[in-house]
């Protein structure tokens, strides 16, 4: 019998990017929690489950691949993300843009970014797809695309494109193995829609609205 998987990650609070910080997100995953356990029985030891300074970029990593590792042939994975999004420059297209989630531990200006691009969200997804293609994402972001704002209107969940170039941006060692692959990346998901999943996946992804907003 298949089983059911989730990642639920949830961040409110930003302290590398000053006036960043959010409300609602951490709550958002433990409503989402409460309704894949409760009314979707999702197993409680199998859902996943990140929240400020746990989500960071290792965190989120970790988790993704601990889902990887768990999920057997036609299992069911949902994966939840609340928090801010952003844009990356193409390192490769000058005047482009990758689309991104923002961990707890990302930065601006001076900071490091570490951000999760599109690609590598879309090449987990890839990788997801050789045990099973009940695969649904759930991006309550801008640039999933999408753009939320809370319910008072106080916030909007983006932080604004981080401009600087892959060497400016990211650590010593930090820079993602899909960006120093970036050409072919592009090529491969060249006819399809913008987005952080190929159309080629075999995924729901579900978002507020566009990749532009």
């Amino acid at each position: 019998m298949a089983k059911r998987h989730c990642l639920l990650i949830g961040v409110d609070q930003y302290p590398n990017v000053p006036g960043a910080d959010l409300k609602g997100c951490a709550n958002d995953v433990a409503l989402m929690g409460s309704l894949l356990i409760d009314r979707f029985g999702f197993p409680e030891e199998c859902c996943r489950v990140l929240v400020n300074d746990e989500a960071t970029q290792a965190g989120i990593r970790g988790a993704l691949d601990e889902v990887l590792q768990a999920v057997e042939r036609n299992d069911i994975v949902v994966c939840f993300y609340a928090g801010h999004g952003s844009r990356i420059a193409h390192p490769r297209r000058p005047g482009q843009f990758l689309e991104s989630i923002v961990p707890s531990d990302s930065g601006r200006g001076d900071q490091p970014n570490r951000d999760i691009c599109d690609r590598e969200i879309d090449r987990w997804v890839q990788r997801l797809n050789e045990s099973t293609p009940y695969v649904t994402l759930l991006f309550d972001c801008c640039h999933s695309g999408s753009v939320t704002r809370d319910v008072f209107g106080e916030a909007t969940r983006e932080i604004p494109a981080d401009l600087r170039s892959l060497e400016q941006m990211f650590e010593d060692g930090d820079l993602p193995e899909i960006l120093r692959d970036l050409p072919a990346a592009v090529e491969s998901t060249a006819e399809t829609p913008a987005g952080y999943v190929s159309g080629r996946r075999r995924a729901v992804t579900v978002a507020a609205c566009r990749a532009e907003e």
